[in-house]
């Protein structure tokens, strides 16, 4: 299945729970028609991955805005993308990459503008709009609603 750059885990999860159902019925049926044969795995080609842990979630702002974007819909919903703000976590659900520049010699992870259409914020290589995240003690919001409540006053650095 395409893979869209607004994808999350989940939205993968659930689209391929979808898709494995059908193709389960669709290959129960072949064996039992004799039309599919089953083939073993080859275990010495199989891969494995250790589980995620939270501190997996950690955005390196020095990534590029792409690989950070990927990182955070990886992450969505768990164990979370997040970042630090003035002693603060905040988890990251969304962003996408801006057409915003921050001007020169702006360290990754500076947050060089807010604006209706988010949180930007310089990254190793382009810019990112951050557009839905949430405060260490508060609820999920898109970043217009976020800054009506937490004043943030750029230039401002997320911590590394």
């Amino acid at each position: 299945t395409p893979i869209d750059p607004d994808d999350t885990a989940q939205d993968l999860h659930d689209r391929l729970s979808k898709l494995g159902g059908e193709l389960i019925i669709e290959t129960i049926d072949g064996i039992i028609s004799r039309q599919v044969t089953p083939t073993p795995q080859d275990n010495d080609l199989a891969t494995y991955v250790s589980l995620l842990k939270k501190a997996d979630g950690k955005i390196d702002w020095a990534w590029s805005n792409e690989k950070i974007r990927a990182h955070i819909n990886a992450m969505t919903p768990w164990p979370g993308a997040f970042t630090r703000l003035a002693d603060k976590n905040l988890k990251i659900f969304k962003a996408r990459p801006s057409n915003r520049k921050p001007g020169d010699n702006v360290p990754a992870g500076t947050i060089f503008c807010c604006d209706s259409q988010g949180i930007h914020t310089a990254c190793g290589e382009g810019t990112l709009a951050i557009t839905e995240l949430q405060g260490s003690s508060g609820k999920r919001l898109k970043s217009d609603d976020y800054l009506r409540g937490h004043a943030v006053s750029p230039p401002v650095q997320f911590e590394s």
